[in-house]
């Protein structure tokens, strides 16, 4: 299986300044439910991964500038991020193993929309 079972093949991806307010408040505001929850050393919330009904919510403390940020599971991520860079798209993050056992990439469009692709680990 290429993603996790019962998340969606897209989802959208908040970036914000403080991922813990954003979970905290998604779920006392929306019901929302931890999927995954990563922590850094201090114990403050770095990612998270909430549903809400029959969606799911990434939510990343990072400053990787503005715009819009979706990730996509996907059968074969390394076709798309290579499509990707050959329509143009910039790299940000080569599409490699990561610490929640995915396999993820990320670029960046023309328009400055950031796609993270992955498969499941």
């Amino acid at each position: 299986m290429y993603k996790p079972a019962s998340y969606p093949d897209l989802s959208p991806y908040l970036i914000v300044s403080d991922a813990g307010a954003v979970l905290e408040f998604a779920q006392s505001v929306f019901g929302a439910e931890a999927l995954r929850v990563q922590r850094g050393e201090d114990g403050e919330v770095i990612h998270a991964e909430t549903r809400i009904g029959d969606s799911v919510v990434m939510v990343g403390q990072a400053d990787l500038g503005g715009g819009a940020h979706l990730h996509l599971y996907l059968d074969d991520p390394e076709a798309v991020y290579a499509r990707a860079l050959s329509a143009g798209a910039e790299a940000v993050q080569p599409l490699e193993p990561q610490k929640d056992g995915d396999r993820r990439g990320g670029f960046r469009d023309p328009s400055g929309t950031t796609w993270w692709v992955a498969s499941a680990g």
